[in-house]
């Protein structure tokens, strides 16, 4: 798999970005209907996207450095609402160190393009895989719920 997406990298000019990424926690902003949300990216260039929503609903987006895979759907109780595998072509992404860019389809079947800004970079050494993505989100979910959500994110800034 490391071998495809290095070579995915090169031919599609990426290779920095991805690179760049590697072992990274990004805290972006946007598009709108995303939010401020999380972005972690492992060693092994698994990519996770957590995107809390004020309504204590918690979406989370799984794949690789350039696509999305799978779906979570965590509900106000903070329990897996709904899980699903992502159409190939459906969720798409651009990491880059000031800019995320997604190309999402809509309910119509058309291609958007969209970006959220890269607001903080962050070191990552855990492994992403399902038993941490759902750790994770039950830990994400606790502090929507208590409001303290981003005050981790002042103690990194502080760092």
């Amino acid at each position: 798999m490391m071998g495809f997406l290095k070579a995915f990298a090169k031919f599609s000019g990426t290779s920095d970005n991805v690179k760049w990424s590697q072992s990274k926690e990004l805290v972006v902003d946007g598009p709108d209907f995303f939010g401020l949300h999380y972005v972690y990216i492992d060693a092994e260039f698994h990519v996770v996207h957590f995107l809390p929503k004020l309504d204590l609903n918690l979406y989370i987006l799984q794949g690789d450095p350039v696509k999305g895979t799978h779906e979570y759907h965590i509900g106000t109780d903070g329990n897996l609402v709904k899980e699903r595998i992502l159409p190939k072509g459906d969720t798409e992404w651009k990491i880059n160190p000031d800019i995320v860019y997604y190309r999402l389809k809509d309910g119509n079947r058309k291609l958007n393009i969209y970006e959220g800004k890269v607001s903080f970079a962050f070191p990552f050494n855990g492994t992403i895989n399902r038993e941490w993505i759902m750790k994770r989100a039950k830990e994400i979910h606790a502090k929507q719920k208590t409001n303290t959500l981003w005050l981790d994110l002042k103690e990194q800034i502080r760092k």
